[in-house]
């Protein structure tokens, strides 16, 4: 059943599967895929977008895992008639002007600042490492028989007034205080 979920999954979200010896390159090509699709499962509050209604910015907080990757992929992309637009930042103060927060593995110690800086701001909160979703993060990125899959915290996700599509939800392996209904 969970191949028939993941073939299902990279169906839906139009991503290859890792290859059996993944490059890192490969896998953070995946991730910043992924990063995109998700916008298309999640809704966000009109109020998201009053610092900079033009744009869907997608912010990586200090460490970057992607380099150019990210960019490239969002290069000329549009979520719901905003242009998708790439930020590093290194400051908590900025990231409530985000609507996508990448949060590496090697700042994943930072995760309890990160939570108190955004509170119930509607930002989608993403990490990969290990705990980041049932901590408060909201999608955590995992390998597993290396693919890239996520799991969903969408208890966290309705605190910041993030509505997450069923279509997503079922994909995903839910943890945290469980799915909402």
């Amino acid at each position: 059943m969970p191949r028939l979920l993941a073939v299902l999954l990279l169906t839906l979200l139009g991503l290859p599967r890792v290859g059996e010896a993944a490059p890192f390159a490969e896998e953070y090509s995946i991730k910043a895929a992924y990063l995109f699709k998700f916008t298309k499962f999640v809704e966000w509050p009109r109020e998201a977008f009053q610092s900079d209604p033009g744009h869907h910015v997608f912010c990586v907080y200090r460490a970057d895992p992607f380099g150019e990757v990210l960019d490239r992929t969002l290069a000329g992309k549009q979520v719901e008639g905003r242009t998708a637009v790439v930020r590093r930042v290194k400051n908590l103060e900025e990231l409530p002007r985000c609507q996508v927060v990448f949060l590496a593995a090697a700042e994943a110690a930072g995760l309890p600042k990160v939570l108190t800086a955004l509170g119930e701001t509607p930002v989608l909160l993403v990490g990969e490492s290990p705990g980041f979703a049932t901590r408060g993060g909201m999608v955590n990125f995992v390998l597993r028989e290396r693919n890239v899959r996520f799991e969903i915290n969408p208890r966290a996700a309705a605190q910041a007034r993030l509505k997450l599509d069923a279509q997503l939800l079922d994909l995903a392996e839910i943890v945290g205080a469980g799915r909402l209904e």
